[in-house]
């Protein structure tokens, strides 16, 4: 639900700068920010509460 129109935003904000590739950047940009970096804190907690659970 965020990431469409952060990409699209973020996309039309970028082409002025870097032409063709902004879109691209913005692409990689916004699922690093709004994919992978709750993913790694995800992870990072089940795997804290993994570890309590067996201490």
């Amino acid at each position: 639900m965020i990431l469409l129109p952060a990409n699209v935003g973020l996309s039309l904000w970028l082409i002025t700068p870097f032409g063709a590739a902004g879109p691209v950047l913005a692409s990689a940009m916004c699922i690093g920010l709004i994919q992978v970096v709750p993913s790694l804190v995800l992870v990072s907690l089940r795997k804290r509460a993994i570890r309590a659970r067996l201490i």
